[in-house]
């Protein structure tokens, strides 16, 4: 397995994380057991893979935190995320979410928490609203790192992305990207790589043809 630097955070990341939402969801999706799902992470782990995805939900942080709570915290990377509405969630609902967060992944902290598909008429409540309470989090070592992901397909120019990559306090950004949509090669990678802002990709195989 290689690793990389995931952009400023000091994180070291294996190329290859495991996704676990989707559709198989670990296994999940296709009636699998909560033991097969947690052989599924524990598989990986031994493969060398350093990073894992889940998030609320996907229904999967319970089993993140089965499989891993025997090896070497330090040596792993979790990152979760959760789903906010607009002008309907509070920054106690960031709290909320992210101790629930902890609670089913049997963790102290998290090393990335995320603001889950932001689309881009929500980005400004999500960065003046919500995100000073995960900053808060994060100064409070609940959280290491600030994260935001893009709603994938809703948002087919990145515009959300385009100006995340540009302010605080997002440390980390999850956005599409594979074969056939190459878009953020030159929307949103320069600017990462420019900023150090750590970027994860979604979709690079399972929506390998979607554009």
């Amino acid at each position: 397995m290689e690793y990389r630097p995931l952009g400023n955070t000091g994180l070291t990341v294996s190329v290859a994380g495991l996704g676990c939402g989707g559709n198989s969801r670990l296994g999940l999706g296709r009636g699998a057991s909560f033991d097969e799902c947690v052989a599924v992470v524990r598989t990986a782990v031994d493969l060398g893979v350093n990073f894992l995805d889940t998030g609320e939900a996907y229904g999967t942080e319970e089993i993140v935190g089965a499989a891993t709570k025997s090896y070497d915290r330090d040596k792993l990377v979790i990152s979760t995320k959760a789903i906010f509405r607009s002008g309907m969630d509070t920054a106690e609902t960031v709290t909320r979410r992210v101790e629930g967060a902890l609670r089913r992944l049997g963790l102290d902290y998290l090393d990335v928490f995320h603001f889950h598909a932001v689309h881009p008429t929500a980005y400004d409540f999500h960065h003046d609203a919500l995100a000073p309470a995960l900053v808060k989090l994060k100064e409070q070592g609940k959280v290491r790192h600030v994260g935001i992901t893009e709603t994938g397909p809703n948002d087919p120019e990145q515009k959300m992305a385009a100006r995340a990559i540009q302010e605080a306090p997002w440390e980390v950004l999850m956005l599409a990207y594979s074969l056939m949509n190459q878009g953020a090669r030159h929307r949103i990678f320069p600017t990462t790589r420019q900023r150090g802002i750590g970027t994860l990709l979604m979709f690079v195989v399972r929506n390998l043809f979607s554009n």
